[in-house]
């Protein structure tokens, strides 16, 4: 029950702070905002304002802005459609840019109570290392593993277990100057409970005191981290190289967050920070009915000097509605079934 109560009221969060930003930028423009609602289907509360009905709604899967004339041509002069594009475009994505800076915060509030941060400086070797026999040094600030740059020592971690040859390539800083490492050899070790291998990795990080500098720093690095490594499972599965089962939906971050509750309020707040950036990325891609998708459209506007037909645009968003919530309804189907 603790869990379900926390899944809702972490996904209300996220809602909430992703539709304020909506509301709050149409109201600076003083465009209309008809409905401001936290969740969809049936109403179970409304409240209403001297011109905005605030609503919350049953399924707690969602939540929208309704303005004048966003969907169709109004003749309102305060409506939607009659803003500049500029307008438009910064009121559309107002919301993923909330979800983002959301994350930023929690990340903020997790790395500030800390007495240290770590480095991407190598400190010491284990015993009987095999890196430092292929190149690797104590001191060396490590910029890239395979080609990919590193943000934070989570992403060193994260590209040696997932390198599929135990012989990676390094770019490090040593002396102020970027070395070139090629084929590090590292060794590999039985997983834990398991038949499976994995790399094993044979030098310590160093670490540095915290301050609110050092705070600030890394919190963004980290939030770029995990910024990226949505985007990356993203290209992963449309690629095929994550199969649809690694999908999960409303069911499956309840089982995410019953996990991250025994492990203390870090880790709840970690999960929150990774699903609001998460959001906030997801909306900016150019799919439609989403917030990327209007963007899009909008920008393309911009470009031309002509909006597209609503009529035609309505189309796209519609049947974009469509695939998203079958999507979102097969995925719950999966988590349910894998569930018991």
């Amino acid at each position: 029950m603790q869990t379900a109560i926390i899944t809702i009221l972490m996904f209300i969060a996220i809602i909430l702070i992703h539709e304020f930003g909506h509301f709050i930028t149409a109201k600076m423009f003083k465009v209309q905002v008809n409905e401001f609602s936290i969740g969809m289907g049936p109403k179970l509360f409304q409240k209403k304002g001297k011109e905005t009905d605030y609503s919350i709604r049953a399924l707690p899967i969602g939540g929208y802005v309704s303005m004048e004339g966003e969907d169709d041509e109004s003749d309102n002069p305060r409506a939607f459609c009659n803003q500049k594009a500029w307008k438009r475009f910064i009121i559309v994505s107002a919301g993923a840019i909330l979800n983002l800076l959301l994350g930023l915060i929690l990340v903020i509030c997790i790395i500030a109570p800390k007495d240290s941060v770590a480095t991407n400086t190598i400190a010491q070797f284990r015993e009987n290392s095999i890196s430092q026999d292929s190149g690797l040094q104590v001191g060396d600030t490590i910029k890239k593993i395979n080609g990919r740059s590193i943000f934070v020592e989570s992403d060193i971690v994260n590209q040696i277990l997932s390198s599929s040859s135990s012989k990676i390539d390094f770019v490090v800083e040593r002396d102020g100057k970027k070395v070139q490492l090629n084929d590090v050899e590292f060794k590999t070790e039985k997983v834990e409970n398991s038949e499976k291998e994995q790399l094993y990795i044979d030098f310590l990080v160093a670490g540095k005191k915290n301050n609110i500098i050092n705070t600030l720093d890394y919190s963004f690095r980290y939030s770029v981290s995990l910024g990226r490594m949505i985007w990356f499972s993203f290209i992963d599965l449309i690629t095929g190289k994550v199969g649809f089962d690694q999908l999960s939906g409303p069911v499956g971050v309840g089982e995410a967050v019953g996990q991250a509750i025994q492990y203390g309020l870090s880790s709840v707040l970690l999960l929150i920070a990774f699903l609001t950036i998460n959001i906030g990325i997801f909306n900016l891609l150019p799919i439609p009915a989403l917030d990327g998708g209007r963007i899009f459209f909008i920008l393309i506007e911009m470009i031309f000097r002509r909006p597209i037909n609503k009529k035609y645009e309505g189309y796209i968003h519609f049947v974009g509605i469509v695939l998203l919530l079958g999507l979102m309804l097969v995925v719950t189907l999966k988590d349910i079934y894998n569930l018991f």
